[in-house]
């Protein structure tokens, strides 16, 4: 909106310009539905209060960590600008400590797994980690035997992954066989 400007008692109420109306995205605006599709019981609410109480660090400041990346940066330059012969490893603090969270925690964690996956509960099949052992050791069998092209796409597609092989996202089954047979030589 243009707008021109005005003045009163010899001073600018308003400057001439552009004044901007913001018009919200059909996103920012629209009604979103949760429906949950499993409420929390109350054991496990409060075993998961404990367990963030317990790992809680009681006087942290995110000012006082510095940022890894940034230091090994000013590191290699430093060594660089100095002829150094090696540049020096930075630690990494940001990395949590494992091993005293462990101690520090761990009857609240053997609590909260007791409440939250009781015996018998089945892991759902997307939060599985897939198995590349035995897609590897299966791709490696029928590449031996001459069989590779019996091989499911989504086994070869899993094996791609697992041994990093960069194929396209959209590359066919024959593609991703001649990959494997020049990956295993």
């Amino acid at each position: 909106v243009v707008s021109t400007q005005s003045t009163g008692d010899n001073e600018q109420v308003r400057p001439m310009g552009f004044h901007l109306i913001h018009l919200p995205y059909a996103d920012d605006i629209r009604k979103l539905t949760y429906e949950p599709s499993m409420e929390p019981s109350p054991a496990q609410v409060d075993a998961a209060k404990a367990l963030i109480l317990k790992l809680r660090a009681k006087q942290f400041n995110s000012n006082l960590v510095e940022n890894p990346q940034v230091q090994q940066f000013n590191k290699t330059l430093e060594a660089i600008a100095l002829e150094k012969d090696r540049i020096e490893e930075t630690e990494d603090n940001t990395k949590p400590d494992v091993e005293s969270m462990n101690k520090r925690a761990e009857k609240e964690m053997s609590q909260f797994n007791s409440v939250a996956f009781p015996p018998g509960y089945d892991v759902p099949e997307e939060c599985k980690k897939p198995d590349y052992k035995r897609v590897i050791t299966l791709v490696q069998n029928r590449q031996r035997e001459g069989t590779l092209a019996k091989v499911s796409v989504a086994d070869l597609r899993l094996y791609c992954k697992g041994v990093r092989l960069k194929v396209a996202t959209t590359a066919k089954k024959a593609e991703l066989v001649e990959a494997v047979k020049k990956f295993l030589g």
